[in-house]
């Protein structure tokens, strides 16, 4: 499982910090409007002083703002990558380039090495999952490749519309993806959830990027439910969970209940990888007192660890 964590090892901030700076703007009209919704995020903080920036997501959610949230969003997270032209926020993040992250194509290698993956659930609204699974079998190195679990995916519209070689690409992985809470290069229309191979849905309008913050368990979007169903159903299958900064954070009730009804199935152990040992403790309140929970504090030390043990036939998640 995959947290905020996760994408930070690649440069991408924290949930709580995005919010922080106002991301590049690629135009005087995108720099207004970021300012726009850095103000707000200014003046909600200011009335909610104890409240999580997941929360003003949930705040902004069906108002005017919330567009332009969306893109300010999609910016923040595309900004390590060091775009400055407008097509390149859009089309630059692409589901068909491999992560730039050493650790995350370390951490893949050592998991494939290791265990049999069943399966991956993560929080996070950008691609970096993806492009560590990477959208199709991959022979060197060897990777499996995903497929979006509960939306399908298929032969997606590519990044350029002005090449035939890079217009379509095709998902053809083997492992499921699960995003609980929606992707950036998703967008929501009449017919259902439509998949993108980049970003640009971060910067429309219209279709914006269908991303959801988290909520209590009841409010879960019917346009995600077979996403979290087929969660439920690898994280009930797999014997070990190996979760990567994701700090279960105790106003994510709907997660914390898929979490604790999932425990009940074939799990044995969980590999919490996270700098703050709180974390581990969460899982323990989570998962009960018969599942191992074990506390790692870096990802450094989870592959150093793997590659000094025997092999593990037991699916993971």
């Amino acid at each position: 499982m995959l947290g905020a964590g996760w994408s930070r090892v690649a440069g991408r901030p924290l949930v709580g910090e995005l919010f922080e700076d106002v991301p590049f703007a690629a135009s005087a009209e995108a720099e207004r409007l970021h300012a726009r919704v850095h103000e707000e995020w200014r003046r909600w903080r200011g009335q909610n002083t104890s409240a999580f920036a997941e929360e003003f997501l949930s705040a902004m959610v069906g108002t005017s703002l919330w567009p332009y949230v969306v893109r300010y969003v999609g910016a923040r997270l595309a900004e390590p990558d060091q775009v400055r032209l407008a097509n390149e926020l859009r089309y630059g993040e692409r589901l068909d380039k491999p992560s730039p992250a050493a650790m995350h194509h370390r951490f893949i290698g050592a998991v494939l090495h290791k265990y049999e993956l069943v399966g991956v659930v993560t929080t996070n609204y950008d691609l970096l999952a993806e492009r560590t699974l990477r959208h199709r079998l991959m022979k060197r190195p060897t990777r499996p490749g995903f497929f979006y679990a509960g939306i399908g995916g298929g032969r997606v519209l590519g990044a350029s519309t002005f090449s035939v070689r890079r217009k379509w690409i095709d998902i053809t992985g083997s492992v499921p993806l699960c995003k609980l809470h929606g992707s950036l290069n998703w967008y929501l229309s009449a017919s259902g959830v439509m998949v993108l191979a980049d970003c640009r849905p971060a910067y429309r309008s219209h279709d914006v990027s269908y991303i959801v913050a988290p909520a209590p368990e009841k409010a879960i979007p019917t346009a995600l439910s077979a996403v979290w169903s087929e969660a439920r159903s690898l994280l009930t299958t797999a014997e070990e969970w190996v979760v990567v900064g994701y700090s279960a954070p105790p106003y994510d009730t709907a997660i914390a209940g898929l979490l604790s009804t999932s425990a009940a199935g074939a799990l044995r152990r969980i590999r919490i990888v996270d700098p703050n040992e709180i974390v581990g403790e969460r899982f323990r309140a989570l998962a009960g007192a018969d599942i191992d929970v074990e506390w790692i504090d870096s990802l450094d030390h989870f592959c150093d660890g793997l590659q000094s043990a025997g092999s593990e036939p037991s699916g993971c998640a």
